[in-house]
């Protein structure tokens, strides 16, 4: 008796794209690559994440620095300078928007 099995490639390949993804998205991402200067100038009123950064006054400069930073503090200045309600939202936003241009990479690739 013989069994043919049927698959499906597309899933498979939609599969392979979204893990192809999702590494990249667990691998180091730089503030810059998330924060890029349209996100920022189309959220706020300075022109890149480094203007934004220099203003807070607060000085960041490495990943030490962010760590001394008071969270409440940070989201205030978030609140009162940006189109969003917390640091959490802008992050979720950012990221959002750089999953769906890695998508649109990947997908052009093949």
């Amino acid at each position: 008796m013989k069994i043919s099995i049927k698959h499906n490639t597309t899933k498979l390949k939609n599969l392979k794209k979204d893990l192809k993804i999702r590494n990249k998205v667990h691998n180091d991402i730089k503030l810059q690559e998330l924060m890029t200067s349209e996100f920022i100038s189309q959220h706020s009123h300075y022109m890149n994440l480094e203007h934004l950064l220099n203003e807070s006054g607060f000085i960041i400069e490495n990943l030490e620095d962010w760590k001394v930073v008071p969270d409440e503090k940070w989201n205030d200045f978030i609140v009162k300078n940006t189109s969003f309600s917390s640091w959490e939202e802008m992050q979720k936003e950012a990221m959002t928007i750089y999953i769906k241009k890695l998508k649109k990479q990947l997908f052009k690739n093949l």
